[in-house]
């Protein structure tokens, strides 16, 4: 009788063991399945704030004869893919910036627009993710002045930090900085060394 208890009572536990152990690894698949990954195409929208300047130089460099600088405000759009393998997250991006800045010396100049393709490189943390990048901007001026109107392909880098907001959505913050020397090689006496600092909130959708 005693071992009959006795092996009801091994029987119960063990199966109270088994179902704890059931549930406990379904939760360890549930908690791995929701687990956010950054690997996919993704599109999305830009909006900010971007601040500009310029040195002009004798041809061939020297010392600065003006400068200029102007600010205002940014949107946009971009399209990339990324491809994440442990934390790590590779990528490219494109992207196009309308700009609504203007130099402040009189001149008329306002940057236009921003093309720009970039390699990214990122470590990831579930649903944190902060990258840097660098690529190849062109940009666009346009002026009251034709000889100021111009056109140019030069250098971008930059970081940003996206956060995961459900399993298709992210947000996210970006800083760029764009150098251009002697842009568009314009006809106006000097070299025009060009930079501009953005500042930019990020809205993606992740297929």
């Amino acid at each position: 009788m005693h071992i009959l208890k006795y092996g009801l009572l091994i029987a119960a536990l063990s199966s109270g063991s088994a179902a704890a152990a059931d549930s406990q690894s379904a939760l360890a698949d549930a908690n791995f399945d929701q687990r956010w990954s950054w690997s996919g195409f993704n599109v999305g929208v830009i909006a900010g704030y971007g601040t500009q300047s310029d040195e002009q130089v004798p041809p061939g460099g020297g010392t600065p004869v003006a400068t200029a600088e102007g600010d205002g405000d940014v949107y946009g759009a971009f399209i990339g893919y990324s491809h994440q393998v442990g934390n790590f997250v590779a990528g490219i991006e494109g992207s196009f910036q309308k700009y609504d800045t203007t130099f402040q010396d009189g001149s008329g100049v306002t940057i236009e627009d921003m093309w720009s393709v970039t390699a990214r490189l990122g470590y990831a943390i579930d649903r944190f993710h902060g990258y840097a990048f660098v690529g190849g901007a062109m940009g666009n001026t346009t002026a009251p002045i034709p000889q100021l109107v111009g056109r140019d392909i030069g250098l971008v880098y930059g970081a940003g930090l996206d956060v995961a907001i459900t399993n298709n959505l992210y947000a996210g913050v970006q800083y760029q900085h764009h150098d251009f020397d002697d842009f568009a090689d314009l006809p106006v006496g000097v070299d025009i060394n060009a930079s501009m600092n953005t500042y930019t909130f990020r809205l993606g959708y992740k297929f």
